[in-house]
């Protein structure tokens, strides 16, 4: 990657090739000629890139192909690490499958994972947290001495990541602080996102 001198745009361009090259934002995927196929922000945008890459097409023998070489290259378990599923990354690791066989393993374990996460709560002080709602009602009614840590050291982000909403754990994962400002920042974004993805959801 080369960075030219003097670019004004340099500063984005730098965020987009840490975002898009490095794993720590979404999982792209690219040609051989370097263009972009497809975009997944979270373990169930990858699950339907490999359901595509099953089928007997032009499109699904060239998604197998490329995933091939993803695989061979840690491209998978890179991406997890960075996305807080060190579990699932290291299961994924070792593995070097090739065709059918390598969409089969990953998608087995992926959706695996999925479900695993379904049932797995955010405990935040006396109380496990399930979806969205539970969590907005949770910061508002914890102490922000509970909630803190928590920001701090971003586990509610990476709960969020696990469970599907890169977004909102996106928009939480700068915010810091402490005191009612610290819940009333954290309350007001999470109830934001829970009407963007109402609105999502209903197609709007």
């Amino acid at each position: 990657f080369i960075l030219p001198k003097g670019d004004p745009d340099s500063l984005e361009r730098l965020r987009d090739h840490i975002l898009n090259r490095t794993g720590l934002g979404d999982f792209l995927i690219y040609d051989r000629a370097g263009r972009e196929l497809r975009r997944a922000k979270n373990i169930h945008g990858i699950c339907q890139v490999l359901l595509d890459a099953e089928q007997d097409t032009d499109q699904g023998r060239e998604l197998r192909e490329i995933l091939e070489i993803y695989g061979d290259n840690d491209r998978f378990s890179t991406w997890l690490y960075m996305h807080s599923y060190p579990e699932l990354g290291n299961r994924l690791r070792p593995e070097r499958l090739h065709g059918r066989r390598l969409i089969a393993h990953l998608k087995r374990n992926l959706q695996a994972e999925i479900a695993r996460m379904r049932r797995t709560p955010l405990v935040l002080g006396d109380k496990k947290v399930f979806t969205l709602d539970h969590l907005h009602a949770a910061i508002l009614d914890l102490d922000p001495e509970t909630i803190q840590p928590y920001a701090d050291d971003d586990m509610l982000s990476g709960w969020l990541d696990r469970q599907g909403y890169p977004e909102l754990a996106e928009e939480l994962r700068p915010i810091h602080g402490s005191g009612v400002g610290l819940s009333r920042t954290l309350a007001h974004t999470i109830e934001k996102w829970i009407r963007l993805y109402r609105e999502r959801d209903r197609g709007l």
